[in-house]
């Protein structure tokens, strides 16, 4: 059995650290610095940025309202505890339909 988790570390989750690293990256920070926000190394941001992981984050662009979560998150990375940041906007992605978004065929993991 897959777990909704899982699903979200493999399908969701490279391309929200994808836009959350292009975000913050417009903002004028460094890649170490990007990284040091997402918990990552500065190489993945290097991917991510470069749509080699999180390819998925350029249909999340197309999305408004789910845009407007994630920006609303990268205002305050600086500030928060990055990993419940990361779960709730994770959390609000989710109930604004992410997967079904991003991964059509997944629709059988929705919950009720």
């Amino acid at each position: 059995m897959i777990t909704r988790c899982e699903i979200v570390s493999k399908e969701i989750l490279p391309a929200v650290r994808a836009v959350f690293a292009a975000e913050l990256k417009k903002k004028g920070l460094k890649q170490q610095e990007v990284a040091s926000y997402l918990g990552v190394s500065q190489a993945a941001v290097s991917y991510y940025l470069n749509m080699s992981r999180g390819a998925r984050a350029k249909k999340l662009y197309k999305n408004k309202s789910m845009m407007k979560i994630i920006r609303e998150a990268v205002e305050q990375i600086a500030e928060a505890d990055n990993q419940q940041l990361f779960c709730s906007t994770c959390q609000k992605l989710w109930k604004a339909g992410i997967l079904q978004y991003l991964n059509p065929k997944r629709k059988h993991f929705l919950e009720a």
